[in-house]
């Protein structure tokens, strides 16, 4: 199993690159796909939760397998 992460800020830049990788894994059962979003303010947490899950919900739509992880964290730089 290869296990892809999509970072994702949900710029149109990001949600486009997102869909690319979609397109790419689309009907492919051996992948694992993490959707990936760092927050700086921890008033975002929720939103970025409703945003990943939406992103999910999307990606499933696109034929992607029904393992996708949705992963958010608090943190200033992803490096």
């Amino acid at each position: 199993m290869k296990d892809v992460i999509i970072p994702v800020d949900f710029s149109e830049t990001s949600l486009n690159a997102a869909r690319y990788a979609a397109a790419m894994l689309s009907g492919k059962s051996d992948t694992h796909v993490i959707l990936y979003n760092m927050f700086e303010d921890e008033k975002e947490s929720e939103t970025a939760g409703q945003y990943l899950e939406s992103l999910k919900v999307e990606l499933l739509q696109k034929g992607v397998q029904d393992n996708i992880e949705c992963v958010k964290e608090y943190g200033e730089n992803l490096i």
